[in-house]
């Protein structure tokens, strides 16, 4: 129950609670990464050890006149300026715009409910409010945003997003379906078939897309506004002479993610083959999310080198005329959420990935045993991107490893050094056969994948075949756009069909409780 006895509740549990993929009760501490290079603005979390002989502080603060309100059969405890702030009265908010007219800073330090009503569903709160929003307010809030509040569910305002599901080619090739262009245009449903195998396999193709130069831009537009970049709304990957980029060639392209030397690279890309080449250009794909959990379970010190260094990458082409663009950036190869739990000792924890091993290994830690399966299972719910674009790799500065010793010279052998063979093993798995995907694009056909998640190849073609050139037009849309028409797109089919359970469609875990 959310009563002033909750934290020592929650501290009590040894393991976390894996609501969509987190635990709970953390501390989290900012610093500096000392191994950063100097473009890098990234923070990174550490552990703070709290001593428990020390008095502990004072679990919560409610305000002087907390409000009860009985929720599914138990009572729990709000303070009043919290439920205050939540007033969606006409003072307090605006009924057009749902944008809040108070100021949560200027909520009054005293405010106490009138009157609570449960009526069903619904709850009524009346306030008698004095000062600058003097008046009657009435708070009106469902049980089920109470619940949600309390933290007693997982369906928050807006459902969760489906769960990652790391694969293999033939995962793929049975889980993911291709979509035709006038159903994914014309059918919500099918809108988010598409959008929901985006999130959980990163990849979709899409058929019967008509010949047009418009048509990437129609489908990007589809799930949100194009991004715009120095390429334009939309640009073209074809074979040219004193080509800028390595993808406007008909050489082979390795495996790469787009524009990692910005610091928001786009989330999704799109490519609609318009014309193939007579002879190779088979474009490939793989799967990071497989192998990052592939590398943390067989090669735990070389995942925690991934995460840790960030790599430089850089768009230079500052003297090119008309004008010129330069572009750098750093990325861990691996970005993380940080891992939260409580220990047996009531000792609240916020670790890193690198930190699992140290505690499961701790001398006389047992408890902290679990981490390591728990986190195997559940790691793609943790990876919130990875940078993984070889072409357009900078030189390290030798600061980025001014961490591992003081003296420069050792410093780069000893950090350069672990990062190659670190990069190097993770490059292994991500050409392992088993897990590339190879498509031979055919006019006619588009690609959406996460660039985040899924690398992308291209092998070697002719250039210049009469009528055959190898044309694709592509496209990007940012991830906030995404996620937020994937999020209104579930929240109707719930509306229509019931809980995620009824719906019949995939929700892989470990996301799911």
């Amino acid at each position: 129950m959310l009563q002033p006895k909750i934290v020592s509740l929650v501290r009590r549990r040894a393991r976390p609670i894996p609501r969509c993929g987190h635990a709970v009760e953390a501390i989290i501490v900012k610093h500096r990464r000392p191994y950063s290079t100097p473009s890098s603005d990234e923070g990174a979390t550490r552990v703070r050890r709290i001593d428990p002989t020390q008095p502990k502080k004072k679990a919560i603060n409610y305000a002087a006149k907390p409000v009860e309100i009985s929720v599914n059969g138990q009572t729990h405890v709000f303070a009043g300026t919290y439920l205050r702030d939540l007033c969606k009265c006409q003072k307090c908010r605006d009924s057009s715009t749902r944008q809040k007219l108070q100021l949560t800073a200027n909520i009054e330090s005293d405010a106490s409910a009138a009157s609570v009503d449960v009526d069903g569903d619904a709850v009524s709160i009346v306030w008698n409010v004095k000062g600058r929003n003097a008046g009657l307010h009435v708070t009106e809030l469902s049980i089920k945003e109470l619940a949600h509040l309390a933290g007693l569910g997982h369906d928050g305002p807006m459902p969760n997003l489906p769960s990652r599901r790391p694969w293999l080619d033939d995962d793929f090739r049975s889980e993911a379906q291709d979509i035709t262009f006038d159903a994914y245009m014309q059918d919500d449903s099918v809108l988010l078939t598409a959008l929901r195998q985006l999130q959980t396999h990163g990849l979709v193709f899409l058929a019967e897309v008509p010949d047009s130069s418009d048509s990437v831009s129609q489908i990007a537009e589809r799930i949100g506004p194009l991004k715009n970049t120095f390429y334009g709304m939309t640009w073209d990957v074809r074979s040219v002479q004193g080509a800028k980029n390595v993808a406007y060639t008909s050489q082979d392209l390795g495996f790469h993610m787009d524009l990692l030397y910005m610091k928001q690279p786009p989330h999704l890309q799109f490519l609609h083959c318009i014309r193939s080449s007579a002879q190779g250009g088979a474009s490939l794909f793989s799967d990071t999310y497989r192998a990052v959990q592939d590398i943390y379970i067989n090669k735990p010190a070389f995942f925690q080198t991934l995460t840790e260094i960030h790599v430089p990458y850089h768009y230079d082409h500052a003297d090119a005329e008309p004008t010129g663009h330069y572009y750098h950036h750093a990325h861990p190869v691996i970005s993380l959420e940080p891992l939260r739990f409580v220990d047996p000792h009531e000792t609240s924890l916020s670790v890193t990935f690198p930190d699992v091993r140290r505690l499961e290994n701790a001398a006389g830690l047992p408890d902290y045993a679990w981490t390591r399966e728990h986190f195997t299972a559940h790691l793609p719910a943790y990876v919130t991107s990875v940078a993984w674009s070889p072409p357009f790799q900078a030189p390290f500065a030798t600061t980025a490893f001014s961490h591992v010793h003081p003296d420069t010279v050792q410093a780069l052998e000893q950090g350069f050094g672990s990062w190659r063979t670190a990069a190097r093993s993770f490059d292994a798995v991500l050409h392992q056969q088993k897990g590339i995907h190879e498509r031979m694009m055919k006019p006619g056909q588009c690609v959406l994948f996460d660039n985040t998640r899924i690398v992308h190849a291209r092998k070697a073609f002719v250039a210049g075949d009469e009528g055959s050139e190898r044309w694709l037009r592509g496209a990007y849309v940012d991830r906030d756009p995404y996620e937020s028409r994937l999020k209104v797109l579930l929240k109707k089919e719930i509306e229509q069909k019931g809980s995620m359970d009824e719906l019949r469609a995939p929700h892989w875990l470990p996301d799911a409780p």
